[in-house]
């Protein structure tokens, strides 16, 4: 969402982000638990209004390309891969069905 509005983001170097998040492209990536390196990214951010602007950008033209409703069927429509395995062991794990 805050890529659309042409935000810098800064997120987590965790599956699913860095999917979503270039580095220095679309974004700032930081490791995990590492809040001292979540503070510097905000501050690089904040101090370098040009480089979020420039991030921003880059990241709105992202999202509108890559985050498309036709897109986004396309993927929910694929068929599974390791969900439904996942699903029924977690199911069987917590007494569901």
């Amino acid at each position: 969402e805050s890529q659309m509005l042409g935000r810098a983001v800064i997120g987590t170097a965790i599956d699913g982000i860095v999917e979503a998040v270039t580095p220095g492209e679309t974004g700032l990536l930081v490791p995990p638990d590492d809040p001292g390196a979540l503070a510097r990214a905000m501050q690089t951010l904040l101090e370098d209004r040009a480089l979020a602007a420039r991030v921003g950008d880059r990241a709105r033209q992202h999202a509108r390309t890559t985050f498309t409703i036709p897109r986004s069927i396309r993927v929910r429509s694929a068929p599974p891969t390791s969900t439904p395995r996942i699903f029924s062991t977690s199911a069987r794990s917590t007494g569901c069905r």
